[in-house]
């Protein structure tokens, strides 16, 4: 983490000044254009997609969100989400439905643990969405990889829940909230 932290972004607090100079010191519009991208030089670039080109920096990236995370609760942990009530009790009937959608979680296999905690009894299939480079080297057991982008419209319709790294997006049980779908991010 340190290293990430020091050599891949400490010249980014450096250059915040000269970035504010150069948009005026108005807030910035494009998250493809922040200090991060003036730092590095890579007008219209997104963080992420340049994680996958350096993976070298995307490893450590990966590895600091990890220890992040270490010790941390999961979401369907007890006391932190009601996933049963929520997601489980009358969900989907069928190995073929939807269950839900992890957009942006990573490559830490948190869906392979949700789909042992679960058990075989809980249908519908977990669906991570993800950059290339980082569905390119998921390793998805109990869950399936594709590639996603947060920022576009939610390709899978008829979802029971979809989340975004810890918050799930729906807090309306099922029972209330029959095929819940994000349409538009």
């Amino acid at each position: 983490m340190e290293r990430f932290m020091f050599d891949d972004f400490l010249n980014v607090g450096w250059k915040v000044p000269s970035f504010l100079d150069s948009i005026s010191h108005r807030n910035p519009a494009d998250i493809n254009n922040g200090p991060f991208q003036h730092a590095h030089n890579l007008p219209g670039k997104s963080l992420y997609t340049y994680f996958g080109e350096d993976t070298a920096m995307g490893e450590r990236f990966g590895g600091m969100i990890q220890m992040y995370n270490a010790g941390k609760p999961f979401f369907w942990d007890d006391g932190y989400y009601p996933i049963k009530e929520r997601l489980v009790e009358g969900g989907p009937d069928s190995v073929d439905d939807v269950l839900l959608i992890d957009i942006g979680g990573g490559d830490a296999g948190d869906l392979g643990l949700l789909r042992k905690a679960l058990g075989p009894e809980v249908k519908g299939r977990l669906i991570l969405q993800e950059l290339k480079h980082i569905v390119d080297r998921s390793d998805p057991q109990g869950y399936e990889a594709q590639v996603g982008d947060w920022n576009q419209v939610q390709p899978i319709k008829g979802t029971y829940q979809a989340k975004s790294h810890t918050s799930v997006s729906s807090t309306i049980p099922w029972k209330h909230h029959r095929k819940a779908a994000v349409t538009d991010l």
